[in-house]
């Protein structure tokens, strides 16, 4: 499915969910939704990135009024939009695992208490709560975290099919081929092997423009940086080091985002504990994991 596609199903979807008025089925209504929404794969993918890095013990969530909405204030004076959505979802999940038989609007207390009628209530649970997590899957789909999600998909489908033969004869030149063909094919806008005063990067995906239809219910916007992506096929060490190196100074001239993948023969583990960008690894050696006589760790630190 099309990135317009996935958005469009997902409005569709959640235009659904708010047209369902019913305050007996609601709890159901909304399990069912967020369960749809979980199972679209841009969406599991940014929820799991985002709820480790904010994760919330279950003890952080109380019944007290006054306690909640002062941290939420909070949250929303910080302007901190990926940590309000990591609470957002796992206070529903928290309410959903306790069991309780009371509407998720009247739990979750941050919501106006001032609405008496339930039906004030139920809409503003569809569109503050529930739809704020909607937008930001919406902006994850826009922004660069939906180009993380392509790339992880490419690597998936390179190394369980083994789709690359012929190892030894592969260069850079074609890994960058067979990468660009790939994004072609799964709608990805990108520029190749783009001049810049520091070298050329192998792959320039643009960014998004402030436009009015990025705008949503929550009044954030989808991301507007450039991404880069940079290609090597594994020989050594100082190699990876030097690479990252290289895309660090990319993506401080330009202000982006990026990634550096690694094709490599051996089975390669990279920890990257410096850099503030994903370094990935795709195997394409003709081992199966059980098989593989060893694995080549490299600590970015």
């Amino acid at each position: 499915m099309e990135t317009r596609d996935y958005i469009q199903d997902l409005e569709e979807r959640y235009k659904q969910y708010c047209n369902k008025k019913s305050g007996v089925s609601f709890n159901r209504n909304t399990d069912i939704f967020m369960e749809e929404l979980y199972s679209m794969p841009i969406a599991k993918i940014t929820i799991e990135e985002l709820l480790r890095e904010y994760p919330v013990k279950d003890e952080k969530f109380t019944f007290d009024q006054e306690q909640d909405v002062n941290y939420l204030t909070d949250i929303f004076l910080e302007m901190n939009q990926d940590k309000y959505i990591a609470y957002c979802i796992q206070y529903l999940r928290y309410l959903r695992n306790s069991g309780t038989k009371d509407f998720y609007y009247d739990k979750t207390v941050w919501i106006d208490k001032d609405y008496e009628a339930t039906g004030d209530r139920l809409e503003l649970f569809k569109s503050d709560y529930i739809g704020s997590i909607v937008d930001y899957i919406f902006n994850a789909y826009k922004a660069n975290k939906y180009i993380l999600g392509k790339i992880l998909k490419y690597k998936e489908w390179v190394e369980r099919f083994k789709v690359i033969e012929t190892k030894d004869n592969w260069k850079e030149k074609a890994l960058q081929k067979h990468l660009a063909e790939f994004l072609f094919l799964h709608d990805v806008d990108f520029y190749k092997e783009v001049d810049t005063s520091n070298g050329s990067v192998d792959f320039l995906l643009p960014h998004y423009a402030k436009e009015k239809e990025n705008e949503y219910r929550s009044g954030w916007k989808a991301g507007e940086k450039l991404y880069i992506i940079e290609v090597k096929k594994f020989r050594n060490e100082k190699q990876i080091q030097d690479s990252c190196i290289q895309l660090n100074a990319y993506l401080e001239q330009m202000d982006g985002e990026g990634c550096l993948l690694i094709y490599a023969d051996t089975d390669l583990k990279i920890i990257n504990e410096k850099w503030n960008f994903d370094v990935l690894t795709i195997y394409i050696g003709d081992e199966s994991p059980s098989l593989r006589s060893g694995k080549t760790t490299i600590r970015l630190a």
